[in-house]
């Protein structure tokens, strides 16, 4: 018969997901009249067909008030280029209101995106799964672009706490074995 492990302290497990390097992305949603937004790296493809995302979203962000409520709400997620990170660092600060008329690029559908960012879907929340203290959001793609992948603007990357360019992988995407 084995011990029971004791569960993993919280410092240890930040410790080790610290080496879990992830892309960047803003989250909007719509919300008293403007759009509330939250930098987010919980991202990921969960379906192509049809074709689907998950965010994790933390309780305690005003987001998360105006993302969860209801399935059917959308939101939009812009993936940040390298030379984004004061937004992604403005964004995951404070749930800021974004300035519609000022600071946005829209869907087809009208809904705000991040200007130049590498690329933005336009998402509607499936189902929502609380797990600890965040929130799992599973939603429908409805639309989607992204800039050409040459290389020439490299994504923001997340990795041991930082934000980080992507020189290594601007190099892969050119072909330039030196970099």
């Amino acid at each position: 018969m084995s011990a029971q492990a004791a569960p993993l302290a919280e410092a240890a497990f930040r410790q080790v997901m610290r080496a879990w390097a992830t892309g960047v992305a803003v989250l909007l949603v719509p919300e008293g009249g403007g759009w509330q937004g939250m930098t987010v790296n919980a991202v990921t493809s969960v379906s192509l067909d049809p074709p689907s995302v998950l965010v994790v979203v933390a309780r305690g962000r005003a987001a998360h008030t105006a993302l969860v409520p209801a399935c059917g709400q959308v939101f939009t997620l812009s993936v940040l280029a390298e030379r984004q990170a004061s937004l992604a660092d403005r964004f995951a600060r404070h749930c800021v209101r974004y300035l519609v008329a000022e600071e946005a690029e829209w869907t087809p559908a009208g809904h705000a995106v991040v200007p130049g960012a590498l690329g933005w879907l336009d998402c509607r929340v499936a189902a929502a799964h609380e797990a600890g203290d965040h929130t799992i959001v599973v939603a429908t793609v409805e639309a989607g672009q992204s800039s050409a992948l040459d290389g020439a603007s490299p994504p923001l990357l997340f990795w041991a706490g930082r934000y980080h360019g992507g020189e290594r992988l601007r190099a892969l995407a050119t072909g330039d074995p030196t970099s």
